[in-house]
């Protein structure tokens, strides 16, 4: 048992380095930590090794179809419709990308 207590500490000493990294590379303050460290696990999961991945695995040789786009990249996207402008502006925005939401059954949704 203490040896899994062990192993369980460990992995989570690795999403916040791994995390910490992200920040680091982004240039993105501390209060991004959160969305820093998912965004770590979700690559970490799908990073290929020896020809197969975490995500591969679960998923039976599913490969991950999502975007992989970096932390605190620019992006351009099209806005919910809430969001209504002048009819002559674009129907496009440009936002820094922050990182994903994990939907249930590991599908994603990009969030901005």
């Amino acid at each position: 048992m203490l040896q899994s207590i062990g192993l369980a500490e460990r992995e989570v000493r690795n999403s916040m380095d791994g995390g910490r990294r992200k920040l680091v590379q982004s240039g993105l303050p501390s209060k991004g930590c959160p969305a820093s460290v998912i965004c770590y696990c979700l690559g970490h999961n799908i990073a290929m090794r020896d020809g197969d991945s975490p995500y591969n695995k679960r998923h039976k040789q599913v490969r991950y179809k999502g975007l992989l786009i970096p932390l605190s990249a620019l992006v351009h996207f099209r806005p919910q419709p809430e969001a209504k402008g002048d009819s002559f502006e674009s129907k496009t925005m440009w936002d820094m990308f922050v990182g994903c939401h994990i939907l249930p059954g590991v599908s994603t949704r990009e969030i901005t």
